[in-house]
């Protein structure tokens, strides 16, 4: 069950790695298209994205809470604060959305940081985005190391799920974005000679978290630990990136991306659906969870709860609310390849953008 928990809460730093590459890469591709990036429509797809699931699930759970005697006002300090995207400073009624919190802080800084570099205009105002990413990185990392010197005492607030302390890992998915989209050859080129090397960070980045159980070691996971999982996560993406073996995805990795489809309505729900499982299960039926079978039939019975779950949510809400977004706000970053390394500067686009999913 350790195990498992602590494979779970990394996944969260691959999330967030993964995260800042691909939503960088959309302004990086609008950029590429227009020569010039329009923030508050970004910004208001994103609100489409996010916004709709979200509070329906905020606005349920407050219903649910009041039928179930809760005093009106006993949750309204959470309650707001999962409004205002703060419950990773300030508290929370569903624990799991402070990485959301910190997803939205991250929108906003993004957004703010790359349209003020792209107004340099070129075919590359990003340069030196690429040396602030990796000051940031480093700022990350002393931030956490004195956190421990200054507040010995560890809290999930203070030293895990604050957005200062996890920008950083946000920021490398945007280095290695701005690399992805302006510098792909030499990319690549890395890649193919460096894959064991790549794969040596993926070892060194995670294991220690999985294999920590003194104070000492979760000292070194909560400061060196993020940068290292930052790294792995980072060469992770990469060999994705770039196979070594044929391109063409077996039915396996389809249905992953079926499933991948509803990832947001299902990461939204599985807390909600988890709960659910536990009360509304007979007595005894539900197995103590103390071994690896039993582990493994409670955690197939929760994910397959959660994907239909959140993929009825996805095709009841958040599908139509895209479709009625990708009308209001077409999306600008759709389309457009990378131009190769040796040619700086991107093809012209021939015609209008075809909206993007997502």
């Amino acid at each position: 069950w350790t195990a498992a928990t602590r494979a779970g809460w990394t996944g969260v730093d691959l999330f967030f790695v993964l995260s800042g590459f691909l939503v960088s890469g959309l302004l990086f591709r609008e950029y590429q298209r227009y020569r010039e990036l329009r923030g508050v429509p970004f910004l208001i797809r994103r609100g489409f994205k996010i916004y709709p699931a979200y509070y329906a699930l905020i606005l349920v759970t407050w219903v649910v809470d009041l039928s179930r005697g809760s005093r009106p006002g006993h949750y309204t300090g959470l309650f707001v604060c999962q409004l205002l995207y703060v419950q990773n400073y300030l508290g929370w009624r569903w624990g799991h959305t402070w990485s959301l919190a910190v997803e939205e802080h991250f929108y906003l800084l993004l957004t703010l940081a790359l349209v003020r570099l792209s107004r340099r205009g070129g075919d590359d105002p990003f340069q030196g985005l690429a040396r602030r990413l990796i000051g940031l990185g480093a700022a990350g990392l002393a931030l956490r190391i004195l956190l421990l010197v200054c507040v010995p005492q560890v809290g999930s607030r203070t030293h895990f799920m604050g957005t200062h302390v996890r920008l950083d890992e946000l920021g490398w998915g945007v280095w290695l974005a701005w690399w992805y989209h302006y510098r792909p050859a030499r990319l690549a080129e890395f890649v193919a000679r460096r894959r064991a090397l790549l794969w040596a960070l993926v070892v060194a980045g995670w294991l220690p978290p999985l294999l920590a159980t003194s104070a000492w070691q979760w000292r070194y996971v909560l400061s060196f630990g993020f940068t290292g999982l930052s790294f792995g996560s980072l060469a992770l993406i990469l060999l994705a990136l770039h196979p070594a073996g044929p391109r063409r995805p077996g039915p396996a990795v389809r249905a992953l991306a079926r499933i991948g489809f509803h990832s947001y309505s299902i990461y939204l729900l599985h807390e909600a659906v988890g709960l659910g499982i536990v009360r509304l299960a007979p007595g005894g039926w539900l197995p103590k969870v103390d071994t690896w079978a039993t582990l493994v039939a409670a955690g197939a019975v929760h994910a397959a709860a959660c994907i239909a779950a959140g993929t009825a949510l996805g095709l009841g809400l958040e599908q139509p609310v895209l479709r009625l977004r990708d009308r209001i706000c077409p999306s600008r970053a759709g389309g457009v390849r990378s131009a190769p390394a040796s040619d700086p500067t991107p093809p012209e686009p021939t015609g209008s953008p075809p909206p993007a999913p997502g």
